[in-house]
């Protein structure tokens, strides 16, 4: 019997990593369009907004593909103030943007609008993973949106798993030399 309960035990601490295992969302895309920024609000204009070409890598190479129509709801941001949560669906990926931040500058005399936040990035067999987006924009006109998946600073649960199979390992070792 204890050898049935040491072998189920075994494979289950070479499975759990397995079984465990976070898939992040990573890299980059981009999107392009063209923004009407009214001070407080950006709005889109519909049928302009498209990923951009060669432009996605990682993760993002695979779920969004090249100058693909971009769904929005709504079809603007308030920015001024935020609340949560404005969305974009591209292929399989939906990117629910968490927070946004604007600041205002100018370049050459030309006022910006610099944007910046986070944003959840979920799609079918990924975890979901949070991640950082960019964007400019000189009022109304042209806009490139840029974000990036970036894994979580919490250790994976495949790392935990893995961590403690090994510690309950040497537990047994331990014992069985102490009983020995």
């Amino acid at each position: 019997m204890r050898k049935l309960v040491s072998a189920l035990a075994l494979v289950a601490a070479i499975a759990a990593p397995v079984a465990l295992h976070a898939t992040p969302i990573t890299g980059q895309y981009s999107i392009d369009g063209t923004v009407t920024n009214t001070g407080t609000a950006l709005n889109f204009t519909v049928g302009t907004i498209r990923t951009g070409i060669a432009t996605q890598f990682g993760t993002f190479a695979t779920l969004v593909p090249d100058n693909t129509p971009v769904t929005m709801g709504p079809t603007g941001i308030v920015y001024a103030p935020y609340t949560c949560c404005s969305i974009f669906t591209v292929g399989g990926l939906t990117t629910s943007i968490q927070s946004i931040t604007a600041t205002n500058t100018s370049i050459g005399g030309v006022p910006i609008t610099i944007f910046g936040g986070t944003a959840l990035f979920t799609a079918a067999g990924y975890d979901p993973t949070m991640g950082t987006f960019g964007f400019s924009t000189q009022g109304s006109g042209p806009v490139t949106f840029s974000a990036t998946g970036a894994s979580s600073p919490v250790p994976e649960p495949s790392t935990l798993a893995l961590m403690g199979s090994g510690v309950l390992g040497l537990a047994g070792a331990v014992r069985r030399k102490f009983l020995a």
